[in-house]
């Protein structure tokens, strides 16, 4: 079974939170790009957001990048823009980029998305606490207005296996995917 996904309307100013049901992990890549040919359709420019990543390589193991330096080159700024873009987040950014957490990169991620001006950016929230979710989507939503953001919403559970409640962007349009018994995928 594939999940079925609804007409989108990709207006600017817009956050679309597309809600993954629980046992359709796999089905994330799909999503993703299901999205990218709705704004494909529109004729609208997308990025997808990743976490920021060290380089590797023995540069790396002789010479350890900083945070501002991979911001600079990832989007396309001045490496004095990049440090004030990092002072605006919510949380703490180490200098040398692989000493930050998940959090931390995933807004560095956002942010360099964001610098290329897209019309439409894709970006996740998995694998981050819900004060880190709560970051970032504070941070999209900040930065949003001249274009339209999804957020894939994976589902989490607590310790004991139980489904915890999701984490959405503020004033977000939420979709509840559901799944499409006869495996094909809507757009």
């Amino acid at each position: 079974m594939l999940l079925t996904i609804p007409q989108l309307e990709l207006w600017p100013g817009r956050i679309i939170c597309l809600h993954i049901p629980h046992g359709f992990h796999e089905e994330f890549s799909t999503l993703e790009q299901e999205v990218l040919r709705a704004a494909w359709r529109e004729d609208k420019s997308t990025a997808v957001c990743c976490p920021a990543r060290n380089r590797r390589g023995c540069r790396e193991y002789f010479r350890r990048q900083r945070t501002a330096e991979w911001l600079s080159q990832a989007a396309g700024i001045m490496e004095q823009e990049a440090a004030e873009l990092i002072a605006s987040f919510d949380v703490r950014v180490a200098d040398i980029l692989s000493a930050n957490a998940l959090t931390p990169r995933c807004l560095l991620g956002i942010a360099a998305a964001l610098c290329k001006r897209p019309e439409v950016v894709i970006y996740s929230t998995c694998g981050l606490d819900p004060s880190g979710r709560l970051a970032v989507h504070r941070f999209v939503a900040l930065n949003s207005g001249a274009l339209c953001a999804v957020h894939l919403s994976s589902p989490t559970v607590f310790g004991n296996g139980s489904p915890a409640p999701r984490i959405c962007p503020d004033k977000s349009r939420c979709i509840t995917l559901a799944a499409d018994s006869v495996g094909g995928v809507d757009g």
